[in-house]
Parts: C-alpha cells; sequence; structure tokens
C-alpha cells in the first residue's frame, strides 16, 4: 500500500493539534514532535509549516495582543 502524500494544510493543523495540547510549550520541541509524526517530510517543509501555524495564529489575534506585543518589541528595540 502506498502512502499518500501530506498537504501542508495536514502538517499545520497536526502541529496546532500539538501545541493546544498543552504539552508543548517551545518550538523546538514542536518540531521535534512534527518530526515524529511526519518523519518522511523534510525538516525545512516543517519549519514552513511551524511559521504557517504562527503566522495564522498571529492574524487570527481578535483581541489584538498580537499588535500590543508589536507595539512593546518596537519599544525595546529603540
Amino acid at each position: 500500500m502506498t502512502q499518500q502524500p501530506v498537504d501542508d494544510i495536514e502538517i499545520v493543523a497536526a502541529l496546532f493539534q500539538l501545541a493546544r495540547s498543552g504539552a508543548i510549550y517551545t518550538k523546538e520541541v514542536l518540531l521535534i514532535e512534527a518530526k515524529k509524526l511526519f518523519p518522511d517530510v523534510p525538516e525545512e517543509r516543517l519549519l514552513d509549516c511551524r511559521r504557517q501555524l504562527g503566522e495564522r495564529l498571529k492574524g487570527s489575534d481578535y483581541l489584538g495582543y498580537s499588535d500590543e506585543y508589536d507595539r512593546q518589541r518596537r519599544r525595546k528595540a529603540s
């Protein structure tokens, strides 16, 4: 039986599920767990999917916390 190729959105959804489980607190651990779930997927693609997840989460921030975070980062950099 041949294995079906995995779409990026499926990887992003699995990463989201891992992150929401509460057991993963760092992006490094998320990548390690992603490698366990998808051993045939290249690391560069897993990194890209992790980036996509971050962008989706930041883009869907309806309370505006990401905007406040960006403002604080700009103040610290100045």
